[in-house]
């Protein structure tokens, strides 16, 4: 005997006994309300027979003919592949000790760096501003003009010194010349 002749056999049975099943006799299906139907993979999901009866014909329950699981999918790295990682920056580490003459140094050697020259008005601001240590009330830049050399120097200011307002009223000389 071949296992074509076989399968078709067991094809064949499987068909008759479906023919003769009673619908009368096939045990109640659980509905609760509320809920909702488990799936065909969930654990707890137990059907009480593979055959429904839909619009007065008897139909096999396809979810007993997916029985097989998919596999679950997942990336490893072998141990020796992951170098480290880093940790993100502390941004206020420059904020230890701040004093006023050490961060009017450090603009002015970042204005050298930049090849840029201290702004007067900026300079003037933080010789007159009281208590650096907390935040300084304001920062004014109106009436200046800013290009991309001075917004750099002026990093080394917002690293060391917290202000409440910072006031750049037509102070980007790089935007209005891309506007126009």
């Amino acid at each position: 005997m071949s296992s074509g002749d076989e399968s078709e056999r067991t094809a064949a049975a499987l068909a008759a006994s479906l023919v003769q099943v009673d619908i009368e006799r096939l045990p109640p299906r659980p509905v609760i309300a509320g809920e909702r139907r488990p799936r065909w993979c969930a654990r707890n999901a137990v059907l009480l027979s593979p055959h429904q009866l839909i619009d007065g014909r008897i139909i096999r329950s396809s979810l007993l003919l997916n029985r097989h699981r998919k596999r679950r999918r997942s990336l490893r790295f072998p141990q020796n592949e992951v170098a480290g990682y880093l940790e993100p920056e502390n941004p206020w580490r420059h904020r230890k000790d701040v004093k006023r003459d050490a961060v009017l140094v450090a603009y002015k050697e970042a204005c050298s760096k930049h090849k840029t020259s201290p702004l007067q008005s900026i300079i003037y601001q933080l010789k007159s501003t009281n208590g650096i240590e907390d935040r300084c009330e304001e920062l004014n830049f109106q009436n200046l003009t800013l290009h991309r050399s001075d917004c750099e120097a002026l990093e080394e200011i917002f690293k060391r010194i917290l202000f409440y307002k910072i006031n750049l009223d037509a102070a980007i000389a790089e935007d209005m010349v891309r506007l126009e």
